[in-house]
């Protein structure tokens, strides 16, 4: 069984993050990459690489009039995944067991960015 440490890892990191923007139902979140030219790296890895070196991911709502941007990084995640652990049971147990699908990405995606489920 997982842990919430095991997700700060770049493997299940990089999971995480493929399975919370592909296809979310809610208000399309594009997540905007530091990828360099030529890099044959998935996306998802790139992501996991720049926040486990520090970095911000800028994401932001497509269909949102106002473009208002959002920031996550390892303590945004951190935190969205203890917000999760606590009022998210469920979903949590998804996740750890390693089950997660789009609805799982979606909660852990808003708990990380909003710090609840916003959009049913």
């Amino acid at each position: 069984m997982l842990k919430l440490e095991d997700f700060l890892e770049r493997e299940r990191l990089s999971d995480l993050l493929s399975v919370a923007t592909y296809g979310n139902g809610w208000p399309a979140i594009q997540v905007e990459s530091y990828s360099k030219e030529g890099d044959d790296r998935c996306i998802e890895d790139i992501w996991a690489d720049e926040l486990l070196a520090g970095k911000s991911l800028s994401l932001y709502d497509m269909y949102d009039d106002n473009e208002r941007g959002y920031s996550i990084n390892l303590n945004s995640i951190k935190r969205g995944l203890t917000i999760m652990r606590d009022n998210y049971p469920a979903d949590w147990d998804n996740l750890i067991n390693e089950n997660e699908d789009l609805e799982t990405g979606d909660v852990f995606l808003q708990c990380t960015v909003f710090g609840e489920v916003i959009y049913g």
